[in-house]
This record gives structure tokens, C-alpha cells and sequence, in this order.
């Protein structure tokens, strides 16, 4: 997204960084994001692109958490979930198979 989309980076600049994200300790998006924001904002750019990272999952997932603490053993929970399952499968199997494609292994 970066790239193609936003184009805040180059092909050049992102393959350059990736290595540098995956040597630093931690997640690598995290690494990248930091970095980023660091780019463009310097360290409250990098401050906030950790924030930004992490805070939206966390404030939507607590509350399915205790939604599953309260909820997640009845019937039909466990409905929904045993159907959410091969979906989950398919959408993991859709982005391998975009992966494999952009990188040429197909051809």
C-alpha cells in the first residue's frame, strides 16, 4: 500500500527497509510504521504511527473479548464461529495465492 497505492516509498526504498524491519526486534509492520512516521514527522510522526497501529484494534477488540467472555459457549456463538472458520481459510488462501502471483512464482 505504500508503495503502489500512497506511493510514500519507491520499489527501491521499501526493499531497502524491509531488511531493516525484520533485523529490529518486533513485529515487522510495527518496525515500518515507526520508521515512516519517523520520516515524515519525526519522532511524535513515529510516536503516533505505533498509536495509530495499535490503538484502533485494541479499542474494537476488548469489547468482543468480553463479548466472548459473556457470550462465546452458547449454541449459537459456536454456530457462527464453526461457519467463520472456512472463510478465514479462504481469505489466507486468496492472499497466498496473490503472493505467489506478484512474485512470478506461478510464471
Amino acid at each position: 500500500m505504500v508503495v503502489d497505492q500512497r506511493r510514500w516509498l519507491t520499489d527501491r526504498e521499501f526493499a531497502e527497509l524491509l531488511p531493516l524491519a525484520q533485523l529490529l526486534p518486533g513485529p515487522n509492520v510495527a518496525n515500518i510504521a515507526t520508521v515512516l512516521g519517523r520520516r515524515f514527522r519525526g519522532p511524535r510522526g513515529a510516536a503516533a504511527a505505533v498509536a495509530g497501529l495499535y490503538f484502533c484494534p485494541t479499542i474494537v477488540i476488548i469489547p468482543i473479548g468480553f463479548a466472548y467472555a459473556k457470550w462465546g459457549q452458547t449454541p449459537l456463538v459456536q454456530h457462527l464461529l464453526s461457519g467463520l472458520m472456512p472463510a478465514a481459510t479462504g481469505l489466507v488462501i486468496a492472499t497466498s495465492v496473490r503472493l505467489v502471483g506478484l512474485t512470478g512464482w506461478l510464471m
